[in-house]
């Protein structure tokens, strides 16, 4: 079974040994152009709230959210990585997406916006964050030379009062 708990300090070692999705990789060289074990740290590090997914006991992704105040209220940056376990069968694909959707409120709760970049190549995740009710902007793609065949796009959810 697919549960999400929150992230503790115990949980790093097994999160930075993740076998991370192969699209996952290559956007945060493309995005950050650093090492992505790196950009993963970096990310924990500068998280406000993190939860791991777990897959029979064993954690197979993981949740952050950063925020940040502006005039119309709190911004956030939500962010996963996995391996391929949440993707991996029509069953744990289900349970990925029921699950996933009670750490999506938890943030929505928190913040007025929640918003960030994917590449349109991350097919499970362009898919995933449309069922959750985010926009995708796909008129004002970006790419980045360190690997030109990603095209990013702006993801946003907007809460009430938070435009």
């Amino acid at each position: 079974m697919l549960e999400y708990r929150e992230f503790t300090k115990d949980d790093f070692e097994a999160v930075m040994a993740l076998d991370l999705r192969a699209i996952e990789l290559r956007e945060a060289r493309a995005f950050t152009g650093a090492d992505p074990e790196e950009v993963l740290a970096l990310s924990i590090a500068n998280s406000c709230f993190l939860w791991v997914a777990t897959y029979e006991s064993k954690i197979c992704g993981v949740f952050g959210l950063t925020i940040q105040e502006f005039e119309g209220g709190i911004l956030g940056t939500p962010w996963f990585v996995s391996n391929e376990v949440p993707f991996s069968t029509r069953k744990s694909r289900g349970l990925f997406l029921r699950t996933s959707k009670q750490i999506v409120l938890l943030m929505q709760g928190i913040c007025d916006q929640l918003t960030n970049i994917v590449s349109l190549e991350n097919k499970e995740a362009v898919r995933w964050l449309r069922w959750l009710g985010f926009t995708l902007d796909e008129s004002n793609q970006m790419t980045f030379d360190r690997d030109p065949d990603l095209h990013f796009v702006l993801v946003r959810w907007v809460g009430k009062g938070g435009e």
